[in-house]
């Protein structure tokens, strides 16, 4: 025989639970990818400038900070759609 245990939980708690589990696949499957600042502005829906804007102000940090041609991780980006 065995034993089971089963939780209450409430929707609430659900949903932050799911979100992270969310967040934590996102980030594990494309942690190793890079893409490019014209990549970066597609999928956040902004101009190439605005990134680069971004970079400068320090919300976005490139792997390459002292390159003409940043490089991203992808799974940084991702983690900028989900918020």
């Amino acid at each position: 025989m065995t034993q089971q245990t089963v939780y209450n939980i409430g929707q609430t708690d659900l949903d932050r639970f799911l979100q992270q589990a969310s967040e934590k696949l996102i980030t594990d499957r494309y942690s190793a990818r890079e893409v490019t600042t014209p990549t970066v502005a597609e999928i956040l829906g902004v101009s190439e400038r605005t990134v680069n804007a971004r970079v400068r102000t320090g919300k976005l940090k490139p792997l390459n900070p002292g390159s003409s041609k940043y490089r991203f991780r992808l799974s940084d980006i991702m983690q900028l759609t989900l918020n």
